[in-house]
């Protein structure tokens, strides 16, 4: 498996392959994976729950929007403290 492109916010290229994904935009940004999930979810009851750097959180907030999701609930989890 070679990789042939990425989104790289920030860091390096991650060397381990299962780990890879969860820190790279391998298979789409968030925005691919509202998409994704406003085309399978079921009306009124569907639910897409997703956990993404807070960084990130207007891309989120779009991708759910232009995906026609509707944000129920968020919640701000932070890193330990005094970590680098």
């Amino acid at each position: 498996r070679v990789v042939q492109n990425a989104i790289i916010r920030q860091g390096g290229m991650p060397t381990a392959m299962q780990s890879a994904p969860a820190r790279c935009e391998f298979r789409g940004g968030i925005e691919a994976y509202c998409y994704a999930a406003s085309s399978v979810l079921q009306p009124v009851t569907g639910r897409f729950i997703v956990c993404e750097n807070w960084l990130n959180h207007a891309r989120v907030l779009k991708g759910g929007q232009d995906a026609h999701l509707d944000l129920l609930k968020m919640m701000r989890v932070e890193g330990k403290k005094g970590r680098g």
